[in-house]
C-alpha cells in the first residue's frame, strides 16, 4: 500500500523559518533520480503518522500541488532530542523501473516454548534485513515466528525468512537473526568460617562456669 504526503515548495533561503515550526511545518528535501534537489515543507503531524506507518521501506507518493506527483522514499529525519518530534527529513526520487538496495525491518511475532516453559531470555541479533528489489515490490517489514525457538539449541537465521519472490535478500543467509539464551544462576560463595574466632567447647564451659559462680556469688 502506497502512502500519501502532501508538501509544498519551500524558497531557500526560508524567511521566518521557526515561525514556519511553530506552525507545524517541517523543512524537507527532495532529491534523487537525477532531478535538482528541492526545498520543501510538510506538515509535521501528517508526516509522523505517515512515518510510523511507512518507515523507510515503503513508496510515498509525494504531492506538490495538483500537476506534480512523486514516488518517494522516507531516507532519513532528524528528531528534536527533548520533544523526540522529527524536525527535518530527507525524501528519495525512486524510478519504478531501478531496483533498489533497502532494509526491511523485521517484526517478531508468536511465543516461543524456550522463553515461557524453560525461563530463556530472547536474544534480537538483527533488527532488520537488506534486500534490493524495484520499488513496487517493496514491503514495509517481514514477520517473524519466534514459535520455532523451542530450545536453547534453536535459532533463526536470515535463511529461514520466507520473503516474496521478487525481493533479493543481500544480508549474509547464515546471520542469526534471534535465538534463547538460558538464565545465567550465579553461585553465591560461602564465606569461610574463621576458626581462630570461634571459641572452642573448653572455652566456652569455662565461660558457662564463671557466669554459674558469679550468679551464686
Amino acid at each position: 500500500m502506497t502512502e500519501n504526503l502532501k508538501a509544498e515548495i519551500r524558497p531557500v533561503p526560508t524567511p521566518a523559518l521557526n515561525e514556519a515550526k511553530k506552525k507545524g511545518k517541517v523543512p524537507a528535501e527532495l532529491y534523487g533520480n537525477k532531478q535538482q534537489n528541492q526545498h520543501l515543507f510538510i506538515n509535521q503531524i501528517e508526516f509522523e503518522k505517515l512515518y510510523r506507518a511507512a518507515g523507510e521501506s515503503s513508496l510515498v507518493d509525494l504531492n506538490l500541488g495538483k500537476d506534480k506527483s512523486f514516488k518517494v522514499l522516507i531516507q532519513a529525519i532528524d528528531l528534536d532530542p527533548m520533544s523526540g518530534h522529527i524536525i527535518h527529513a530527507d525524501l528519495l526520487q525512486v524510478r519504478m523501473d531501478e531496483a533498489l538496495q533497502v532494509k526491511i525491518p523485521l517484526m517478531f511475532i508468536g511465543e516461543s516454548k524456550a522463553v515461557k516453559e524453560l525461563g530463556g531470555t530472547l536474544v534480537k541479533s538483527l533488527e532488520e534485513v537488506e534486500v534490493s528489489c524495484l520499488p513496487g515490490d517493496l514491503i514495509s517489514h517481514l514477520d517473524v515466528d519466534i514459535s520455532s525457538l523451542n530450545s536453547f539449541e534453536d535459532a533463526i537465521r536470515v535463511a529461514d525468512l520466507n520473503f516474496p519472490k521478487n525481493i533479493k535478500v543481500i544480508t549474509e543467509p547464515e546471520t542469526t537473526i534471534a535465538l534463547v539464551q538460558a538464565q545465567k544462576v550465579e553461585a553465591v560463595e560461602e564465606k569461610p568460617v574463621d576458626v581462630a574466632e570461634s571459641p572452642t567447647e573448653a572455652e566456652a564451659k569455662a565461660a558457662e562456669n564463671k557466669n554459674n559462680e558469679e550468679a551464686k556469688a
